[in-house]
């Protein structure tokens, strides 16, 4: 293993994001993960057939995550809106993974990348946010957040923006899909079909919020 390949994998990333960030693990996960995307397509563009690869972790809904995560970390407000959107992230790959047979579309097999890293950072930021946040969901003051109709309202504008605005104009400039999902050999129908599976866990995702907090406030009372 020479230094090139330590640094095109993105080894030395949590060493710099952690004596940066290292007095927060929520600025260092973040920062982490969107590092080691971003230097994995600066690193690789030479292996991918599109000139705009560089862009590449700034279009995925998955990236979005990240500043979801960053503006609830300053604002706790923003927790229902946060968790909603990892909801659908999370839920939203790993049942089209496991149901549809969701691929990566860049899955570069060259044996200068280290899969493993990308499996790992990959499962990471479709598990641990989503998570955490259901976490402090639990017991972080409901009189700073709670969950109701327009968080929902306010979730599903997230994605629908991010839809119309980021993901349409990419696969409109440079014909990437994305998802395997929505990759042009599949039917519209299906597409759509999958459009509306997401709305769906977002609202699914919105319910679990409101369950879960008003369940424990139930069992803090009872008890």
């Amino acid at each position: 293993m020479n230094l090139k390949y330590i640094i095109n994998n993105g080894f030395y990333i949590p060493l710099i994001t952690y004596y940066f960030f290292g007095h927060s693990y929520v600025l260092f996960y973040i920062t982490t993960c969107k590092l080691f995307i971003t230097n994995h397509y600066i690193s690789f563009a030479k292996f991918y057939d599109n000139k705009y690869i560089y862009f590449k972790s700034f279009v995925r809904l998955t990236d979005t995550g990240h500043i979801a995560s960053l503006i609830y970390y300053y604002n706790p407000h923003f927790l229902p809106i946060a968790f909603n959107i990892h909801f659908v992230i999370s839920f939203g790959y790993w049942i089209t993974y496991f149901l549809f047979d969701l691929k990566d579309m860049d899955n570069s097999q060259s044996i200068q990348i280290n899969q493993l890293a990308c499996r790992i950072i990959s499962n990471f930021n479709h598990s641990i946010p989503v998570c955490y946040l259901f976490y402090k969901n639990l017991y972080l003051d409901k009189s700073i957040t709670y969950f109701d109709t327009y968080t929902l309202y306010y979730s599903l504008l997230w994605c629908y923006f991010w839809f119309i605005f980021i993901y349409t104009p990419w696969r409109f400039l440079t014909s990437d899909p994305v998802y395997s999902v929505f990759s042009n050999d599949k039917p519209f129908c299906f597409s759509f079909f999958i459009v509306i599976l997401m709305n769906i866990i977002l609202i699914f995702g919105n319910f679990i919020g409101q369950i879960s907090q008003s369940t424990l406030y139930e069992l803090e009372n009872k008890y």
